[in-house]
Order: C-alpha cells, then sequence, then structure tokens
C-alpha cells in the first residue's frame, strides 16, 4: 500500500479544516464522556460493518441490509458505512487508526460501488436527494479524510 506525501498549500489548509469538522480527531478527548462514547459507537459500527461487508468476488452488493441500490436511501447508507471506516481510520484513538485492512476495504469498496452501482452512466432511481446530496457528501467525506490513501486520479474517477 502505496502513501502518498502530502503538500502543504492553501487547499490542504482547507482539507484539513474540513476533516476538522467533519471528524474532529484534532479535537478528541479521551476523558470527554461524549467524544469517548461518539468514539465507542463509531469503532462497534466499523466491527459490525467489517465483519458483515461481502467479500465474494461475484458480489452484487457491498451490505446485505443495503443490497437493493434501486432504493436510493441504501446508496447513501451503503457510502456512510464507509464514511465510518474512514472516521476510525484517521482517528489515532481508534483501534482501526491506520489499519491496512481497513483501509484496503473502503478503497476496494469506493472503486466497486463506482463500477457497478453510482456513476455517470447509472440512471437515477428513487430519491434525489440521495444521488445529488447524501452519496456525494459522503463520498467526498470519505475521500477527504482518506486522501493520502487514494491517488488523484483515483479521487477524480470516483468523483465522477
Amino acid at each position: 500500500m502505496k502513501i502518498l506525501a502530502s503538500v502543504k498549500d492553501a487547499y490542504t489548509d482547507r482539507l484539513d479544516d474540513w476533516n476538522g469538522i467533519i471528524a474532529g480527531n484534532q479535537y478528541y478527548d479521551s476523558k470527554n464522556e461524549q467524544m469517548a462514547k461518539l468514539n465507542q459507537e463509531l469503532e462497534g459500527k466499523v466491527a459490525d460493518s467489517l465483519s458483515s461487508i461481502s467479500s465474494q468476488a461475484d458480489r452484487t452488493y457491498l451490505w446485505e441490509k443495503f443490497s437493493n441500490y434501486k432504493t436510493s436511501a441504501n446508496l447513501t447508507a451503503t457510502y456512510r458505512k464507509l464514511e465510518e471506516m474512514a472516521k476510525q481510520v484517521t482517528n489515532p484513538s481508534s483501534r482501526y487508526y491506520q489499519d491496512e485492512t481497513v483501509i484496503r476495504t473502503v478503497r476496494d469498496s469506493m472503486e466497486w460501488m463506482h463500477k457497478h452501482v453510482y456513476n455517470s452512466e447509472e440512471s437515477i432511481v428513487g430519491n434525489w436527494w440521495d444521488y445529488e446530496i447524501g452519496t456525494p457528501r459522503a463520498i467526498n467525506n470519505t475521500l477527504s479524510l482518506m486522501k493520502e490513501y487514494f491517488s488523484d486520479e483515483e479521487i477524480k474517477n470516483i468523483q465522477m
């Protein structure tokens, strides 16, 4: 796995600001009960997601619970699970911090979803909000948090 070097410029400063808003890792205080509780909840969600993700080569979904992608909310829910993983991979207080298995799972899942489910070739079926707001936001948050694990070309391809 290749981790790309970060270049500090105005763009990465804004990206860091955004990541602070969506994940708040630099503000995490394990002595704060609410923060610790949220971290534990995310740890549990990631553990559950990792244990239930489909790893079959011929899969037609990532999680059985959200297997019907004609229900647009399942698109958003799937990408939000990946976003939760991204939050924990980038949280130094998480047991999943920089975990190669989780990183690979997110990378492979983002690529699979783009190739098979959510891309410019697919028709919009269901609620426009999932296609125009919910899913793109979860994709952008995941890629923003995990930018160092994706090439610029991969990010560009996934976002199209």
